[in-house]
């Protein structure tokens, strides 16, 4: 008699041991065979007592954690100084970058080096602007706090054209501001038909770059900020006034300034100080105008706000680093550690002083009283 017909006399309902048994002598292929002599109720059975497995999760996929700011993921890492090779110096013209730090100059010496390149036997570029292309630290009192940004418009003492077109409009409702302010530069000049003209979107935001007001009008301007946004108007800029062509005149011939930020901390910066035709000590007063207005507002207790400085002049290649302390304020301050250390070691000083002339005094004292005892007792 058969393994399979003893299967169906007896309609024995297989479990997993009988299975796997099963299918270790090959009596299991005819489980799944159209012809096996299984009927469909002990095929339903065997379905009905098959031991099922839960199916494995498929892997998650690994997603980049969401950041609360774009340089979160950036990590700022430090160059570790070293003294001895920060001393080095080179004592010929031509040296080994690799054996030797970067050489910082002067501000006049680089200047002369850019204008020897640009002279017209060479690249011929004298009527290149010059850059001071800088890195700003942007920490603020609070550790946690860093500035949002830089932006604003510096007037320097020796002008030049710097190849950008400025564009302002001004808001007053006295009729010689607005004559004024046409003669100045000024695009649009008027009153409350001027903020008509900007409530319709006749006048757009990209057709100005500066609003300018006089205190007359300000509060019916306060309506209109979510149309001007950051070119409202405000006392810090230099936008409000009664001088309006002073105002006018300041904003054309000055030079807009912005940074872009790097990390958190740290942001970049290029502004233009001069073209290279112009005389080097005039260079410089502008450079040190620029120091000046972006430094106005530091906190003495803070870091130096200018911590690299470079100049520049495209489309010359040549980067020449700067002495940074010599023109930027903040890096003379000593620290605070430093100050109460020397304080507190001059007052010991004084006080060692005062009690070594006790010391002194008591010791004259105490020689006197015995010589007189000595004199007494000879008597």
């Amino acid at each position: 008699m058969s393994l399979a017909s003893a299967l169906s006399s007896c309609n024995l309902l297989l479990t997993r041991r009988a299975l796997t048994a099963l299918s270790c002598n090959g009596a299991f292929q005819a489980l799944s065979h159209p012809g096996s002599c299984l009927t469909n109720y002990q095929q339903n059975r065997f379905k009905q007592k098959k031991i099922r497995f839960k199916a494995l999760k498929p892997p998650k996929e690994k997603t980049k954690r969401e950041l609360k700011s774009p340089f979160q993921a950036k990590k700022v890492v430090k160059r570790k100084i070293n003294p001895e090779f920060e001393a080095r110096c080179p004592t010929d013209n031509i040296w080994l970058h690799k054996y030797y730090p970067i050489q910082k100059l002067t501000l006049d010496l680089a200047i002369m080096r850019h204008k020897a390149y640009a002279d017209p036997m060479m690249l011929n570029n004298l009527d290149g602007l010059l850059y001071a292309d800088m890195e700003l630290n942007m920490e603020t009192k609070k550790k946690t706090k860093f500035l949002s940004t830089v932006k604003g418009t510096v007037t320097y003492p020796n002008l030049f054209d710097d190849n950008t077109k400025t564009r302002c409009i001004l808001f007053t409702k006295d009729l010689s501001n607005v004559t004024e302010g046409l003669s100045a530069g000024a695009t649009h000049a008027g009153g409350q038909e001027l903020l008509d003209m900007v409530k319709s979107d006749a006048l757009s935001r990209s057709m100005y770059d500066y609003v300018v007001c006089t205190p007359d009008i300000y509060s019916d301007l306060l309506s209109y900020r979510h149309i001007f946004k950051e070119k409202f108007p405000h006392q810090k800029q230099g936008t409000i006034g009664t001088d309006v062509k002073a105002i006018i005149n300041n904003l054309m011939n000055g030079v807009r300034y912005e940074c872009k930020k790097t990390s958190e901390e740290a942001a970049v910066m290029q502004v233009a100080i001069g073209k290279l035709n112009m005389e080097t000590e005039d260079l410089v007063n502008n450079f040190l105008k620029l120091v000046d207005k972006l430094c106005v507002n530091r906190s003495p207790n803070l870091k130096p706000f200018i911590t690299e400085l470079k100049i520049i002049a495209p489309p010359s290649e040549e980067v020449f680093h700067i002495q940074v302390q010599k023109y930027v304020p903040g890096y003379n301050v000593p620290d605070k550690k430093v100050k109460e250390t020397s304080t507190t070691m001059k007052a010991k000083g004084m006080e060692d002083e005062e009690e070594e002339g006790r010391k002194d005094k008591d010791d004259d004292s105490d020689d006197d009283n015995d010589d007189g005892k000595d004199k007494s007792s000879v008597n």
